[in-house]
């Protein structure tokens, strides 16, 4: 049985908002090896703002040797999409689309990763 948590539990919990881009990389076909994805499970869990809940849904997410199916990746590279366009919105950089700041959760972890 699968335990990896569906793309609507993770959409479900507001703390993993920021989050997501680096939930969708972690399982991409050229995101993060097996010991990067574990690495990043650690760093996220441990997250000083982030709640129990949303800290097993990261864990159920990230650690598993089996990646999402190709329907729940494709969810959360949607999701990602939205996230990064309402950073965009947000923040918008003087280098104009795209290159708006990291939502503050993304920026955290860049730092500390």
């Amino acid at each position: 049985m699968d335990k990896t948590p569906s793309p609507e539990r993770i959409l479900s919990e507001p703390a993993l908002r920021p989050l997501i881009p680096l939930l969708w990389l972690a399982w991409d076909d050229e995101g993060c090896t097996a010991s990067e994805r574990d690495e990043l499970r650690r760093r996220m869990v441990n997250l000083p703002w982030l709640e129990a809940g949303a800290g097993a849904v990261v864990e159920g997410w990230l650690g598993g040797d089996e990646p999402p199916t190709p329907g729940a990746m494709t969810a959360l590279r949607d999701a990602t999409a939205s996230v990064l366009a309402e950073a965009d919105e947000e923040s918008p950089a003087p280098d104009g689309p795209g290159s708006a700041a990291l939502p503050a959760g993304v920026q955290e972890l860049e730092e500390r990763f």
